[in-house]
């Protein structure tokens, strides 16, 4: 066998073996360590905040209480706000939307019955067709809106893993050194050299990518919270939350929220609204496009292609927690594969 043969087999084998072993992490390791696993983000995470407070001649412990007060504190403030906010909406929604069906359902009648005249199609029982739909369709609604309510009145539930990452994530970066040397010594003696390299590869593009990724993420929901709120509606934290979440899926973002919403505008008669929508869209887009290269230019990102199949991989493998664990686990992927000089990361 020729030695490029045997380079092949070999690199196949360690993609191969890294595959297996991020499967085997997410299903069977994470849910036992889940309040450590954040622990180990937040102390990647907060690490330069406290490097900086030891530079300006903060002891190391004093250093990490003040960064973890700092920035916890300001994240949990946010989002306690943000969460009331969504109780607050999601529960007004529940209310009001077996009114807004009823309201929409002459509607849709009037317009099915607009087309089958127009086009001189006979359709068994159209009204009984379009009742089944809407029914359905609300059925699907407020068992969503249901479920999302409860689960933000349940957060409290999860204080206690909360607690644990906070803790675990202090004497993480308090003993920062003492982790790296058991790390080390841990692994096998001919991966002790590549640890610092590893380390700098897979934290710089592992944080590098969920902090541009929450960037854009919030960058859209705050947009389209803001264009929603100008265009009047009453849920707009709400449906800016669903926008930022829809940016998560490549290609699609809040696209997929406003343009069919526009397009009800313009079906309905109410053309003003339906633009109004689009230039909503358009700007959330333009803003986009205008940040995007700049967060994901140092090469953390994932091509896009690559990022479809990992998040078709992670959702198929893992359900719904795939939309984070599938492109998560292929930036450490490319990341580990890049410090080891793995192809398609080889260095000439």
């Amino acid at each position: 066998m020729g030695a490029d043969n045997q380079r092949y087999l070999k690199a196949l084998a360690t993609w191969g073996l890294l595959l297996v072993a991020a499967f085997v992490f997410w299903r069977f390791v994470v849910p036992y360590t889940v309040p450590f696993v954040i622990a180990a983000f937040l102390a990647a995470l907060l690490d330069p905040v406290v490097a900086l407070g030891e530079r300006v001649g903060l002891p190391r412990w004093l250093a990490t209480v003040a960064s973890m007060v700092a920035v916890l504190g300001g994240v949990l403030a946010g989002l306690g706000l943000l969460v009331s906010v969504l109780v607050r909406e999601l529960a007004s929604l529940t209310t009001q939307l077996p009114g807004l069906v009823k309201s929409a359902q002459p509607v849709l009648e009037s317009l099915v019955d607009d087309v089958v005249r127009v086009g001189h199609v006979k359709l068994p029982s159209v009204q009984s067709l379009v009742h089944s739909q809407i029914t359905t369709a609300y059925k699907i609604t407020a068992t969503v809106l249901h479920t999302l309510l409860v689960v933000l009145l349940g957060l409290p539930n999860v204080l206690l893993v909360a607690v644990l990452a906070v803790v675990a994530a202090f004497f993480l970066i308090r003993d920062k050194r003492v982790v790296g040397a058991m790390l080390e010594w841990v692994l096998p003696p001919g991966m002790q050299h590549r640890l610092p390299t590893l380390r700098t590869e897979v934290v710089r593009g592992t944080l590098g990518f969920l902090r541009a990724q929450l960037f854009l993420v919030a960058t859209t929901a705050a947009g389209t919270t803001i264009g929603l709120l100008l265009y009047g509606s009453h849920y707009a934290v709400l449906l800016g939350l669903v926008a930022g979440l829809l940016d998560l899926i490549p290609f699609l973002g809040p696209t997929a929220l406003l343009a069919p919403w526009a397009a009800v505008m313009f079906i309905i008669g109410q053309p003003v609204a339906g633009l109004e929508l689009l230039v909503v869209l358009a700007g959330v887009a333009l803003v986009r496009q205008l940040i995007e290269p700049r967060l994901l230019g140092s090469g953390t990102g994932l091509h896009p292609l690559a990022a479809l199949v990992a998040l078709y991989v992670g959702i198929q493998l893992f359900g719904p927690i795939g939309f984070v664990v599938g492109p998560i686990t292929a930036v450490v992927l490319k990341a580990a594969a890049r410090a080891a000089g793995l192809p398609p990361f080889v260095k000439a």
